[in-house]
């Protein structure tokens, strides 16, 4: 994937295109890609059990 075509906007510039972006997936796919969710889940339990520093 090409990071200038990913980004949602281009800086010093007054374009339609600019601060919109378009999810190339649906909702309901991203809720049923389980390994992904999974993948997730995981990241979020492993930051949750981890003590925060002072």
């Amino acid at each position: 994937s090409n990071p200038d075509e990913e980004r949602i906007n281009v800086p010093g510039t007054y374009i339609d295109k600019n601060w919109t972006y378009r999810m190339k997936d649906t909702v309901n796919y991203l809720i049923e890609y389980n390994d992904y969710n999974m993948y997730i889940k995981g990241l979020i339990d492993e930051r949750r059990n981890r003590p925060l520093r002072d």
